[in-house]
């Protein structure tokens, strides 16, 4: 299937950087149009699953929502090909929150969105200083929000997400787009990223 007239966003960027935040927006912006969306939070998945009464569940609740530690890139795949599986039926724009988060799963997405026939695909780095960041992580104070896993999650963005990164700028047909997600105006931030994905 081929349809140009429906995107597919990935919202990638540091722990705090306003992802989740413009996801919304994208959300609303296109619900106004009449346009549906599926909006998929690998984040959010990843703590329903830590909240099961299960060795999965026991070991991401311990290792990665108290430590700050990296979910295997095999339960992130996990989480977003379920809901694709089960919701996508080819109209509707896909808004990715927070994946990939490895280039391994870079190289999966790209794959995944080859056999759907997902041409207009929009990798987008909210690009935000890990000061900034850090200040963000503690400023919303979540019970996971620690020193310690907060900073656990900033090197992992250094560690395995910048390679994604790298992956979209180089090998991948699916070119990275970048906005500033610095501190200033949250609609301005919208308007940027409105800007590079240009919906017809």
């Amino acid at each position: 299937m081929q349809n140009n007239n429906f995107l597919t966003i990935l919202l990638i960027g540091r722990s705090g950087c306003g992802k989740g935040t413009q996801a919304e927006l994208l959300v609303d912006f296109f619900k106004k149009r009449g346009e549906e969306t599926i909006y998929i939070y690998t984040g959010e998945h990843l703590r329903e699953l830590s909240e099961q009464n299960n060795l999965t569940g026991k070991f991401i609740a311990e290792r990665i929502m108290k430590q700050g530690g990296l979910t295997p890139t095999a339960f992130a795949v996990y989480s977003w090909t379920k809901d694709l599986i089960e919701k996508f039926q080819g109209k509707t724009h896909l808004i990715f929150d927070g994946s990939p988060r490895t280039k391994n799963e870079a190289v999966i997405m790209d794959e995944i969105f080859e056999f759907y026939g997902l041409r207009d695909v929009y990798p987008v780095l909210i690009d935000v200083s890990r000061e900034e960041a850090f200040k963000r992580l503690k400023a919303r104070a979540r019970f996971d929000d620690t020193d310690e896993s907060i900073n656990h999650r900033l090197d992992y963005f250094e560690k395995d997400v910048a390679p994604a990164i790298d992956y979209y700028k180089g090998e991948s047909k699916n070119k990275l787009r970048v906005v500033d997600g610095n501190p200033r105006d949250i609609d301005k931030i919208h308007s940027d990223v409105l800007k590079i994905l240009n919906p017809k």
